[in-house]
């Protein structure tokens, strides 16, 4: 079909009909010497379930060459098989830096790769900006990733777009679901597996756009199973590695699973800034039951997002379970990590903000997700700013029930938490110690300004005599009381810093715990316009 459309005539575009299954292997579609032809459409005659390119598990099913936009409809690409890191694509590898693929009410299924990367689709078209690649309504499931080699890193199991300036659009009711790169089998003392975004890698300057009824569900990094390997796997869902990532539009993230980033990795490389790192994300985005699971001795790190990027949140954007009416425990939650099972953040988080870091509500929140050590909400290592947004019903074994302020372990530099706005209540540390059942505040900067407000049951947590908490503008809750503050520290030495002008009656609102090393009862005080107690 394809030599007769080169000897064609002037027609602009062509159409390929596929009936039934179709054995196809090792089809390559090259550069037309017919210049005239400006569209290719292969479609199936009657739907996707039907109509297959089929690789027989034998070999790869398609290699697209040309630069000639590509329409795939209605067709099945399933039975692809590759082996080797010199191949990608078992299903289909694009390999031209100005490829311009769309697949409408497709699916891309059951497509193997052993020891390469992109099961699925791999687009390895680089530095070229005019690339794109579309799926609408279209499925890619059930594709595999086989890691037996000592090779450290194999990513997409679903779709890998390496290093180039594709522009990827996923929408229209598609689904990315039961992806998997797998290295449960491997049995190599030596290696130490770190593979990448079981349902997506979007990589370096990749712009990335996915809204209008996507799911993003079951993908999954599965671990070593022997003990004496450890797995540092990041981005079930997806693996973000540069450009920008919208996020809007009914899109939902469920059950997916690795050991950092359950849902999402958006990870940094030293060869460009965090600002080359954006996620957008915005009105009806829901992320549920994803987890980061513990392997070796790596911790599970963010159990729906790990971040080390800057991420924007507004709207209705749900982390967890929004209709919970329960705390989360180690046996009832919607996400789980070890650390921060929400988000867990190495880089800058804007809560309540649009892309130009202006204020816009985030009237979603994160709900019932379960911290098996630290951070049943977010762990915070760096930036992180929250201006409206509920934290309500998480919960932590350790420190921090919604929130835990620590430090960049990396750069050993601490952590700014700017709150301005925001509720805290029915959250709780389980262990049987109060360790913040709001915030456990251990190093860095905690600021407070605004309309934060606490439940008189959710505590702010200082570890150190040493520690205050900055009131940067004076708290305008409607409450009688902003915050509870519970601290080591004695009523002679303040706990509160307050700054700037309009903070005079902060203290009105705020109330300080103390409770000495050795006690067990705590004593309650309000505060005076300095930040210390006012003993009764």
């Amino acid at each position: 079909a394809l030599n007769l459309i080169n000897t064609a005539g002037e027609q602009p575009s062509y159409t390929i009909i596929v009936c039934g299954d179709v054995s196809c292997q090792n089809g390559t579609i090259q550069a037309f010497t017919n210049t005239n032809i400006s569209k290719l459409t292969i479609m199936g005659e009657t739907d996707a379930d039907t109509d297959k390119l089929n690789g027989g598990n034998a070999a790869r099913v398609l290699n697209i060459t040309c630069s000639t936009p590509i329409e795939f409809k209605n067709l099945q690409i399933c039975n692809g098989a590759i082996n080797g890191a010199s191949e990608y694509g078992a299903g289909i590898l694009i390999d031209n830096a100005a490829a311009d693929i769309t697949f409408t009410s497709c699916k891309i299924s059951n497509n193997n790769a052993e020891n390469t990367s992109g099961a699925g689709i791999a687009f390895i078209g680089n530095s070229d900006d005019s690339s794109k690649l579309k799926l609408l309504d279209t499925e890619v499931s059930f594709n595999k990733i086989k890691h037996s080699s000592s090779v450290t890193t194999f990513s997409g199991a679903g779709i890998y777009i390496a290093n180039s300036k594709t522009t990827l659009t996923i929408s229209g009711n598609s689904i990315i679901t039961n992806n998997t790169i797998d290295s449960s089998e491997l049995a190599i003392p030596t290696a130490s597996p770190s593979d990448q975004g079981a349902g997506l890698w979007l990589g370096y300057q990749a712009n990335t756009t996915i809204g209008d009824n996507t799911q993003i569900s079951n993908n999954q990094i599965l671990s070593p199973s022997s003990t004496s390997i450890t797995s540092s796997s990041q981005g079930g869902g997806i693996y973000f590695y540069g450009g920008v990532l919208m996020i809007s539009g009914d899109v939902i993230f469920d059950n997916n699973i690795a050991n950092s980033g359950g849902a999402i990795a958006s990870v940094y490389d030293s060869n460009w800034t965090t600002s080359d790192l954006d996620t957008v994300i915005y009105e009806n985005v829901k992320f549920k039951n994803n987890k980061a699971l513990v392997s070796g001795t790596s911790y599970g790190l963010g159990g729906a997002i790990y971040n080390e990027g800057i991420i924007y949140v507004h709207g209705t954007v749900i982390f967890g379970n929004d209709e919970a009416d329960s705390i989360a425990t180690a046996s009832v939650y919607s996400n789980y990590a070890e650390e921060g099972a929400g988000i867990y953040n190495n880089g800058t988080v804007y809560l309540g903000y649009n892309y130009h870091r202006e204020e816009k509500t985030f009237s979603g929140g994160f709900y019932q997700n379960y911290a098996n050590y630290t951070g049943g909400a977010i762990k915070n290592n760096n930036k992180l700013y929250i201006a409206s947004g509920n934290y309500c019903y998480n919960g932590a074994k350790i420190y921090g029930g919604a929130l835990h302020c620590y430090m960049n372990e990396t750069s050993s530099t601490t952590s700014q938490s700017y709150l301005s706005g925001g509720t805290f209540q029915n959250n709780i540390t389980t262990d049987g110690n109060d360790w913040g059942s709001a915030i456990y505040f251990e190093e860095g900067t905690l600021d407070l300004s605004k309309d934060i407000y606490f439940s008189n049951e959710n505590t702010i947590k200082l570890t150190s005599v040493s520690q205050q908490i900055t009131i940067s503008a004076d708290l305008t809750t409607s409450e009688s009381v902003a915050a509870y503050i519970n601290t080591y520290n004695t009523p002679s030495a303040a706990v509160l810093y307050f700054t700037g002008t309009g903070v005079s009656t902060s203290h009105d609102k705020i109330k300080v715990v103390y409770k000495a090393a050795a006690e067990t009862t705590y004593t309650e005080y309000s505060v005076d316009e300095n930040g210390y107690a006012i003993v009764p």
